[in-house]
């Protein structure tokens, strides 16, 4: 595994993303359930010369049974990438670029907004984490509860984990319900005004629900 990045989470404003203990199993456990540790799985599918992360995938899956969470992890490690995801410290530095970019250019005068949301989050409780990915921030406590996503060049989307019983009418569906994924209701804010006294309580909610 390489080196730590200098990035620590002791001084990260972020959280690490449950995505990188996850991946950090799957390699603790790949020579017990493959056969074959992940440095021996990235030199076996170097030397096949396949071009794009696909066609490793497939080849990992067809001639050896690989699952896609562990196929695509041996894939992206044939071309050095993908530590991000299984590196805490690495992962703390992606997450920075991850936010510099959702808010540079046209975008940026969105970012007072995002600010205001983190801070929001943050103040629910010392067991928040904010992890941002590459086009949205989610949110956890024990699961995705909130989730802060730049939508246009007007608005930030604030998405809810309320499942099929949203706490206000003013909450617009996603459809995230019906296809069984944690997010289901959003609110647009199109300025910091619009974190007004009864979306921080919708937070507070989502957050509640969310207590393990």
């Amino acid at each position: 595994m390489p080196k730590p990045a200098a990035h620590s989470s002791a001084t990260s404003r972020w959280g690490i993303h449950p995505l990188v203990d996850y991946s950090q199993s799957l390699l603790a456990n790949m020579q017990q359930r493959t056969g074959r540790t992940f440095e021996e799985w990235v030199a076996l599918t170097k030397k096949q010369k396949l071009g794009t992360v696909k066609e490793r995938k497939d080849w990992l899956k067809a001639t050896h049974g690989i699952g896609s969470s562990t196929g695509q992890m041996i894939a992206d490690m044939v071309d050095g990438n993908g530590w991000d995801w299984v590196n805490p410290e690495a992962y703390l530095q992606t997450a920075d670029r991850f936010y510099a970019a959702m808010f540079a250019g046209k975008k940026a005068h969105l970012q007072p907004i995002a600010e205001a949301l983190i801070e929001a989050v943050q103040q629910l409780g010392s067991d928040v984490k904010v992890c941002p990915c590459q086009t949205i921030i989610p949110v956890y406590r024990t699961h995705v509860f909130a989730e802060i996503k730049p939508a246009t060049l007007k608005r930030i989307d604030l998405g809810f984990a309320f499942g099929n019983t949203p706490p206000s009418p003013k909450l617009i569906n996603t459809g995230g319900f019906a296809k069984k994924n944690r997010i289901t209701f959003r609110y647009p804010l199109e300025s910091v005004d619009d974190l007004t006294r009864e979306v921080r309580g919708w937070l507070k909610e989502a957050y509640s629900r969310d207590a393990k």
